[in-house]
């Protein structure tokens, strides 16, 4: 797997292509978020830009303010791709990717290779490679750009 030259704005494990165009964006049916971060202005801001980019194809968007929310949602649902801030109180972003990649495959069966997005102010050079290191799939800065958004999420959902 390849990473980008890292940039100010995000990395992610695909080569780059241009984001498709509104009319041409098919995300496939039935999708499951779950959105971690401990701020609900973000958690609300994020939801609204995927309720935005995919209004007909996402069936739910849980929320979560920390990561031990985020495990207890995991151990009862599947889902398609987290949403992970870095910096939360009681459980980081990176704390619960480590966790998330580690449980047992009993617990986490149909999470074990779930895209994990980190969404973060932490966007250096190290930063990156930590979040490749502990299994994040890509990063996306915040303030989050909608069009990286889009680009980040059809990559990962195709």
């Amino acid at each position: 797997m390849m990473f980008d030259q890292p940039n100010s704005l995000s990395f992610q494990m695909i080569p780059p292509s241009p984001p498709p165009s509104s009319s041409s964006t098919h995300f496939p049916r039935l999708k499951r978020f779950l959105l971690v971060d401990d701020n609900p202005i973000n958690l609300e801001l994020l939801k609204r830009m995927l309720g935005t980019l995919t209004t007909s194809y996402i069936t739910t968007m849980d929320c979560a303010s920390n990561g031990c929310q985020a495990l207890e949602y995991l151990e009862k649902n599947a889902y398609d791709v987290i949403f992970m801030d870095i910096d939360m109180p009681i459980l980081n972003g990176v704390e619960t990717t480590i966790q998330i990649r580690t449980m047992s495959s009993l617990i986490l069966a149909c999470n074990q290779a779930i895209p994990i997005i980190a969404v973060t102010t932490k966007d250096s050079l190290e930063a990156r490679q930590l979040y490749k290191d502990v299994g994040m799939d890509a990063c996306l800065a915040k303030p989050v750009l909608p069009h990286l958004l889009k680009s980040h999420l059809f990559h990962i959902l195709h």
